[in-house]
């Protein structure tokens, strides 16, 4: 991992960048042990949404009422899109945000 270089072009970057390499690491050990959700989570009212349309989509398998469940399904298909679309809006966001930041840093311009 690039954080983990302690010496070398990689270190010398991320000092120039004023990134502490060490707290770096700590936040990626944390993610990987499965530390606070992410930013990038889909939105968890959303995704309990789509969880109770799911259960309704089911019992109307079982019911044999396949119009409800086809329209289950579609609402269950609608909702998970709006959740993945809030995500990848939020990642767009960020990763401007960082380009803006890096170029401030390193004294360039927007172009």
């Amino acid at each position: 991992m690039l954080a983990s270089a302690q010496e070398g072009i990689a270190a010398r970057a991320l000092a120039e960048l004023g990134i502490d390499a060490e707290q770096l690491v700590q936040a990626a050990e944390r993610v990987r042990a499965g530390g606070p959700p992410s930013d990038f989570a889909p939105d968890s009212a959303l995704l309990a949404q789509s969880e109770t349309v799911r259960v309704e989509k089911e019992a109307a398998i079982a019911a044999r009422d396949f119009e409800r469940a086809a329209n289950r399904r579609d609402r269950e298909r609608e909702l998970l899109r709006e959740a993945c679309e809030a995500r990848e809006v939020a990642e767009e966001h960020l990763c401007e945000q960082l380009v803006t930041d890096v170029r401030a840093r390193l004294g360039l311009s927007k172009s």
